[in-house]
């Protein structure tokens, strides 16, 4: 799918950078399959600035940065 493409793309030019996909949908197949493929935390619409901020902070923190 798309999003996942785009992000390996993302990845093969900079392994450093950090995703978090975020999503609108409410299929659980979409959520699952960037979780089977291990591409990286999911966001979920809708979300507020504190929620968002949260995940951010995780990926970071997760990184050591």
């Amino acid at each position: 799918s798309f999003p996942t493409r785009r992000s390996s793309d993302l990845r093969m030019a900079r392994p450093d950078i950090k995703v978090l996909f975020m999503t609108g949908h409410t299929e659980r197949h979409v959520v699952r399959e960037i979780a089977e493929r291990g591409l990286g935390p999911v966001i979920s619409k809708p979300f507020g600035p504190a929620k968002l901020m949260e995940k951010v902070r995780a990926i970071l923190e997760a990184s050591g940065a």
